[in-house]
């Protein structure tokens, strides 16, 4: 499996329904067959949209579990998912924290990507997003412990 992660101030709730790129020209329903495992992408997008209002550079994380297995299964993915989330979240209380995810098994399994024009591979994935705000105090929030 691979982890990616990377944050953004706001615009992960329209990527995650539409899933437009520059470098590829398909919608996301072509993409992938979407199904959601956590939480409420609406309740999740409307947290960081308020965010989105102060001068903070980064609202959320948005993490990307990859699999290279082709044919992994729903049951094995939300597995993976749960044990992942339960240790980066370990220093909190689920009440704390808001979370959204959703499992991609990709209808297209490759495609041209336009401005190389070499073949992308697409496999099974996760995406997590997490608003870096307490729901307790509004405090910032942040599992991995990073400094900034």
């Amino acid at each position: 499996m691979l982890v990616r992660i990377r944050g953004g101030k706001d615009g992960i709730a329209e990527y995650l329904r539409d899933g437009m790129k520059s470098d590829r020209v398909q919608h996301r329903d072509e993409l992938d067959k979407r199904i959601c495992i956590d939480g409420d992408l609406s309740l999740t997008d409307s947290i960081i949209k308020d965010m989105a209002k102060t001068d903070k550079p980064e609202n959320y994380l948005h993490i990307t579990l990859s699999f290279a297995e082709r044919d992994i299964n729903e049951e094995k993915i939300r597995e993976v998912y749960e044990d992942y989330k339960n240790n980066l979240m370990s220093a909190y209380q689920s009440e704390e924290y808001n979370v959204y995810a959703e499992i991609h098994q990709p209808k297209v399994k490759s495609y041209i990507d336009k401005s190389t024009e070499e073949t992308v591979e697409r496999f099974p994935h996760v995406h997590i997003v997490i608003p870096k705000m307490s729901l307790l105090d509004g405090k910032d929030l942040n599992p991995r412990g990073c400094l900034h």
